[in-house]
Order: structure tokens, then C-alpha cells, then sequence
């Protein structure tokens, strides 16, 4: 039960064990214009890079960013 509840705090608040972490999780957006591939990996599409991008990672422009096989954008 405590568990869940910290989890909670997490994913809604930013926190993470009771430390304060930057809330980049509920500033971001999923992308529109990507393509999923195989091992989690996601093809951006949005410009002529067509980047492939792995999880935990961004793209070439650095606004696009790999969340567990989701691509999300970091400006909007």
C-alpha cells in the first residue's frame, strides 16, 4: 500500500522517494508523427531526419524524446 502511494507521488506530483524532481513527466506531450518499432525503439517523422530513436533517448533536434516506446515532445 505504501508503495502505491509513493508510486502515486511519482507519477503525479514529481517526487520521487520524498525528493523533489523536475516535473518533465506532466510538461510533456505524446508526439503525433512517429512510427513504433521493433525492442521499443520509435521512428520520429516529423522532419526529413526520420530519426530512429531509442528508448531513453532524443532525436537530432532534441525536442523529441523515446519514453518506454512512446515518443513525446519536450516544447509543447
Amino acid at each position: 500500500m505504501l508503495y502505491d502511494i509513493i508510486r502515486k507521488l511519482e507519477e503525479v506530483e514529481g517526487y520521487q522517494f520524498g525528493r523533489k524532481l523536475k516535473r518533465r513527466s506532466l510538461d510533456m506531450k505524446e508526439a503525433l508523427f512517429y512510427t513504433v518499432e521493433d525492442k521499443g525503439k520509435v521512428q520520429c517523422r516529423l522532419c526529413n531526419n526520420h530519426c530512429h530513436i531509442k528508448p531513453g533517448k532524443r532525436g537530432i533536434c532534441r525536442v523529441r524524446e523515446n519514453r518506454d516506446g512512446k515518443l513525446y515532445s519536450l516544447v509543447y
